[in-house]
């Protein structure tokens, strides 16, 4: 065999064992046993995840009104008195629950909430009386920082979360607790004046409900409280 020949001879099976190796990489080659094709191997597909469940209703705020004039809270059905002492108490409960660094708005807004849920909370209809007789009674009820049940490590909300009920917690409501009007801020008694005359707007209308953190049923958010319904309670609308 010539040079020449013999060059391209090499060159020739160079070329069927590189096309070789490639098929071999590729799968393209015919097994043995079958005869198929081997398909050209591939990364799994990730598993598609999950679709998010879609979210419940929105709990709706209550469409019944409820209104305050002349030192009295207006709503279906039903009128309470706003007094003096119910006065100290919500300027004492807003002290409690709004920082000092927030706005009017998010005193008023307590103020509104805690309004709104005398009146149309637990009730069926309009024939239904409010369950608490006076705007005291709710309050001291409603708000943790005015709340006997959080006065004492004895009391029952101490008992069941000791972790709420630590020496400054208690200290701090015995002081909310016994705030004369004088004692109050500025802002918190013109809030409580102005929502007695019936001047102060309302920025949760409807809304009976609120907690420091957001939560189901939670539709606005002023100040550091989050406003809204709870789930399953009956709210008159």
């Amino acid at each position: 065999m010539n040079k020449g020949a013999w060059i391209a001879a090499v060159a020739g099976g160079l070329v069927t064992l590189g096309i070789g190796a490639l098929a071999r990489a590729r799968g393209a080659v015919s097994s043995k046993a079958t005869g198929a094709i081997q398909p050209w191997p591939t990364a799994p597909e990730p598993s598609p995840s999950p679709s998010p469940s879609p979210p419940g209703p929105t709990p709706r705020p209550s469409t019944a009104r409820v209104t305050v004039s002349n030192s009295t809270i207006h709503g279906p059905g039903s009128s309470i008195p706003i007094t003096d002492d119910d006065a100290l108490w919500l300027g004492r409960a807003i002290t409690g629950e709004v920082s000092p660094r927030r706005d009017q708005r998010a005193r008023a807004a307590v103020a509104w909430a805690l309004a709104q849920n005398l009146m149309l909370v637990g009730r069926r209809s309009a024939n239904t009386p409010p369950r608490y007789r006076s705007f005291t009674r709710l309050i001291r009820a409603y708000c943790q920082p005015v709340n006997p049940n959080w006065a004492t490590l004895d009391s029952p909300g101490c008992r069941r979360s000791p972790r709420n009920c630590q020496p400054y917690h208690l200290e701090r409501r015995a002081r909310y607790r016994s705030m004369t009007w004088e004692e109050l801020s500025p802002d918190v008694r013109q809030v409580v004046t102005d929502f007695r005359a019936g001047t102060l707007a309302n920025p949760v209308p409807g809304l009976v409900d609120w907690h420091a953190s957001t939560y189901d049923g939670a539709v606005e958010q002023i100040g550091g409280n989050h406003f809204g319904i709870l789930r399953g309670r009956r709210v008159l609308g």
